[in-house]
């Protein structure tokens, strides 16, 4: 791996403005809790993901086609699914439950992404670079590469912060959404004979060239081993993000929202 400095730094600056958000976010809450602020930003996010990203997906997709292009039109891997469909919840559903719960997942898919995809070149295609074009739209084998994960950080960290909250209620809604999307790319992988860009659930994902090669070089497990693993990883770190929503709650000059903090 080749550390890309640029990709450092743009990582670097999506931190940043999650913890803006954070610290501001005692002045804001009274506005962005409300259902009439969420509404425009899941549709102009919608809109941008679409235009930007998913209209390609389906305009290159052919059942005689690659697996990324099946991938990308199926939604099999778990950042573009949450890039599509956070902004869909936010828009129909005014509680942000389902939002909040999706959230957990599009953050954690998205730092990964930017920390093993983007602050290193470890594919030939994907190079960060300080490029207007490249940063909000991408090229044509990475449409929107950065600027979707940063969107997924920024934006799932900013509705966790706004929305109810049952710690053991999202725990198992959490686990239950994310098997249920397992199941779902299992029973697409297996009708369209796809080898790679599954979320990590074939082994291609996890060799020389595949999304999670980086991961792969870290943690070194066979599959499907490396895949429980990392799953056990996604476990963690809801349970840690929400052990931090509950202490914020515990401040009350902070207080996040109206919220049901039952464990």
């Amino acid at each position: 791996m080749v550390v890309n400095y640029t990709g450092v730094y743009l990582t670097c600056i999506t931190f940043f403005i999650c913890l803006l958000i954070l610290a501001l976010h005692p002045l804001m809450k009274k506005i962005t809790k409300s259902y009439m602020f969420w509404l425009p930003v899941g549709i102009l996010l919608f809109i941008y993901v679409m235009c930007g990203r998913f209209y390609w997906n389906f305009v290159d997709f052919s059942f005689n086609t690659s697996d990324i292009a099946k991938s990308r039109a199926f939604l099999l891997d778990l950042c573009p699914f949450c890039a599509f469909v956070l902004p869909v919840v936010l828009i129909i559903d005014p509680t942000r439950k389902l939002a909040s719960i999706i959230s957990y997942f599009s953050i954690f898919g998205g730092m990964i992404t930017l920390i093993g995809g983007i602050c290193f070149e470890n594919f030939d295609s994907v190079n960060a670079k300080w490029d207007f074009k490249w940063i909000f739209v991408g090229d044509s084998d990475n449409r929107m590469y950065f600027m979707m994960h940063f969107l997924q950080v920024v934006f799932g960290g900013w509705v966790l912060l706004n929305s109810k909250r049952n710690i053991l209620k999202d725990f198992l809604s959490a686990l239950i959404f994310i098997c249920c999307y397992f199941a779902y790319v299992l029973i697409v992988v297996h009708v369209l004979d796809v080898n790679s860009n599954a979320t990590g659930l074939v082994p291609a994902d996890w060799q020389d060239g595949g999304e999670y090669e980086n991961v792969s070089t870290i943690i070194k497990l066979p599959f499907p081993w490396i895949t429980i693993v990392s799953f056990l990883l996604v476990t963690v770190f809801i349970v840690l993000a929400m052990c931090f929503y509950y202490l914020l709650q515990k401040i009350k000059w902070y207080k996040v929202v109206e919220s049901e903090n039952k464990i």
